[in-house]
């Protein structure tokens, strides 16, 4: 009686207080149950005035009072937006109470809820799907071009290295091509003056100087083979791959 008083006056922890302290001292009632649910409800605490309307279903007398309290059951599930457990109590509640109007309008309801529920999350997985189809798109677009920029740029690597290393000499594998193709090419220049001098025969010391070149290139040929062979016997020093302390 007097949760009921202050429940009147609003005061729901109070009143709370009251109906709990009932059901301790042995009035663990459908009535007492019942309205704690509701003190629990007025203070938004849904999930304990499910508990309590829970328990007053089995210690209901007759079928309006289950149905009263699964009435308020699905009321608490639709205060918290779980539409389909709502639906459930409510039918329920109808099942017991069929001539129950409200019953029959908050299932409809709650039905309704679930179905825009439903429609809402399934709008919301497409337009993820869509997004992530655009962004697998528009990643491959850039996957599929990067390689011709990387192609483009080891292509231009290529030209500036071999451009550079046309004159290095005997250090690099490309030099000593470039190297090589100088010196040839320096012997058949020499090759078609000294044909021409020959020819003409007006000129020995311009026949002297040809084979001192050839001999002279030799020698330079020679030399560079010898190196070559040293270069080899020296051990080439290696990069450390990770710190020794």
């Amino acid at each position: 009686m007097k949760g009921n008083k202050e429940y009147l006056k609003l005061s729901y922890d109070e009143a709370a207080a009251d109906y709990l302290r009932a059901i301790q001292e042995g009035g663990n009632t459908y009535k007492s149950n019942f309205n704690l649910g509701n003190a629990m409800y007025r203070l938004k605490k849904y999930d304990e005035a499910i508990s309590q309307y829970k328990k007053s279903t089995k210690l209901a007398t007759n079928k309006s009072e289950e149905a009263d309290a699964y009435f308020n059951i699905g009321d608490s599930y639709y205060k918290k937006k779980d539409y389909e457990q709502a639906a459930e109590a409510f039918k329920k509640a109808l099942k017991l109470n069929p001539k129950d109007n409200k019953a029959r309008y908050n299932y409809a309801l709650a039905k309704q809820k679930l179905k825009d529920q439903d429609k809402e999350e399934k709008e919301n997985k497409k337009d993820n799907s869509k997004k992530n189809s655009k962004q697998n798109q528009k990643n491959n677009s850039q996957q599929e071009n990067q390689p011709d920029k990387q192609q483009n740029q080891g292509s231009q690597q290529e030209n500036d290295q071999q451009g550079k290393s046309g004159g290095n000499g005997d250090n690099e594998k490309s030099g000593q091509g470039g190297g090589q193709r100088q010196g040839n090419q320096k012997i058949n220049n020499n090759n078609l003056q000294s044909d021409e001098k020959s020819k003409s025969e007006k000129d020995l010391e311009g026949q002297r100087q040809f084979y001192e070149g050839i001999l002279g290139s030799m020698e330079e040929q020679e030399k560079r083979a010898q190196q070559k062979i040293i270069n080899k016997k020296i051990p080439q020093s290696q990069s450390i791959k990770g710190k020794d302390w």
